[in-house]
């Protein structure tokens, strides 16, 4: 029952690389660790899955952090021990302070990220090969559980993110977070041991802006003419005696989610992509959605579907404005169903020129099928459906396609027209960001939530809806 399957390209899959054990999950039918043989750094048509499973089979899911492990509190100490010594002949390393807790900011145009390629980041454990999904149909892929592990980091710079012009330059910070017994608590460490107590820093700071008193406070911060943003010109922070008293430790609820789920990418898309970007393949969506419960849905592309997880977060703000959450390693565990295109579609498998009269949609000349299938993955929660947009760069584009993309089911698989589509999303959608790292390179994604609603649009698709007996 365990040993080697085949797929439908005739290559073995062999299911005893893939204990049928798991301490963590006993129920669990399969087991796939994050040793290096599971891992992989991007979503590949090309790759051979690692397991294959039947629809609603348990599968524990074993996953690495982002940076795959390497910057932890004793790796970090070991970096800026190693660049001290190097530093002699080096003019790149700006110097590094870190505390007893581990906590960093360092300066200069070097820091242990940079030891990490941006290839190599997000890896993610799979793929996982699903009976029975076919091209064009979707898979379902319910999160049952979400358990972090070990110790959390997070890290902000000045080069991207929405508060990096208030960093000093050339600077990143890093910080770690420590989880509870429980698992249900986040707290960041302190940046510095005596953070509150520490009067003679207070003293120094205040030296130090004495010596500076001829610049006023209205020059600190200018804008820049090029970008229109503002400009942290003074390299120290405020001093003290100009901020509050923080009232404690910096703890909050854990929100454990997966930034990274995805199956293989389409022949017209890259194949491969790797797992920074996000897109109609899914891949690093940063959806704090994806939670414990939630259901994902992803547009199926090649036989099997090959899907990979990874990047889990402790906890992620929407927007994840810095580019990273609690950025922590974990088990999950999982199920996958598929849903048949034909179940989802059913009318709107037509030749493009026919034209659908089954379908509202006003006035307007919306009668090619292709543009009203789902092209990007949709989460659902206990209480929304939330569809996606993504689009390099460009924020405005991509809450014009999460919003498509629930017009979309809206129209096909509950009967609004586009008109009703367009004010109720106005009237009851949220419209948010999943990932707005802005200034950055990368991918920026939307996020269109909308209410499930009985007898109005309850799931994302009618085919998921409970069969009513004739009588009823």
């Amino acid at each position: 029952m365990f040993g080697t399957n085949n797929d439908s390209n005739g290559s073995s899959i062999d299911n005893n690389n893939s204990s049928k054990v798991s301490k963590i999950y006993p129920e669990a039918r399969y087991f796939v660790s994050k040793a290096q043989h599971n891992v992989r750094y991007d979503f590949s048509s090309k790759t051979q899955p690692v397991l294959k499973v039947d629809q609603d089979d348990l599968v524990h899911v074993e996953t690495n952090d982002c940076f795959h492990g390497m910057v932890q509190p004793d790796s970090l100490l070991s970096w800026e021990e190693r660049m001290k010594k190097n530093s002699i002949n080096n003019d790149d390393y700006g110097g590094a302070s870190s505390n007893s807790n581990g906590s960093s900011t360092s300066t200069g145009s070097c820091s242990i990220l940079d030891e990490i390629p941006r290839s190599k980041r997000n890896p993610v454990t799979g793929p996982i090969y699903v009976n029975g999904a076919r091209p064009g149909d979707i898979l379902a892929v319910t999160l049952l559980d979400i358990r972090p592990k070990g110790i959390g980091v997070s890290c902000c710079g000045s080069q991207s993110g929405q508060l990096c012009h208030l960093m000093k330059k050339d600077s990143i910070s890093i910080r770690f977070f420590d989880l509870n017994q429980c698992r249900t608590i986040v707290t960041m460490r302190d940046d510095d041991d005596d953070d509150h107590n520490n009067d003679n820093k207070e003293k120094e700071e205040e030296e130090a802006m004495t010596s500076n008193s001829n610049e006023s406070v209205e020059n600190i911060i200018t804008i820049d003419n090029n970008t229109n943003s503002p400009n942290l010109q003074h390299p120290q922070q405020p001093p003290k005696r100009w901020r509050q008293r923080r009232l404690g430790p910096i703890s909050f609820p854990a929100s454990p989610m997966l930034g990274v789920i995805g199956v293989a990418p389409s022949s017209e898309d890259e194949d491969p992509i790797g797992t920074i970007p996000a897109g109609k393949h899914g891949g690093n969506l940063d959806n704090n959605c994806n939670g414990i419960g939630s259901t994902i849905y992803l547009p199926i592309n090649h036989p099997g579907a090959l899907l990979s997880i990874g990047d889990m977060h402790a906890s992620q703000g929407d927007g994840e404005i810095a580019g990273t959450g609690v950025e922590i390693g974990g088990d999950v565990l999982l199920k996958c169903r598929v849903i048949k295109q034909e179940d989802v579609y059913g009318k709107l498998l037509f030749d493009d020129d026919e034209e659908d009269e089954t379908i509202e949609t006003s006035s307007s000349s919306c009668n090619n099928s292709s543009k009203w299938k789902l092209e990007y993955p949709v989460t659902e929660t206990a209480t929304h459906w939330i569809t996606h947009g993504v689009v390099e760069g460009d924020i405005p584009k991509t809450t014009s396609i999460a919003c498509t993309e629930a017009a979309k089911i809206l129209v096909t698989q509950w009967g609004f027209t586009i008109e009703e589509s367009f004010i109720f999303l106005s009237v009851k959608g949220d419209l948010g960001l999943c990932q707005a790292c802005n200034p950055d390179v990368g991918t920026q994604i939307a996020k269109m939530s909308v209410p499930k609603i009985e007898n109005v649009c309850p799931r994302p698709f009618r085919v998921l809806m409970p069969q009513r007996s004739p009588s009823s």
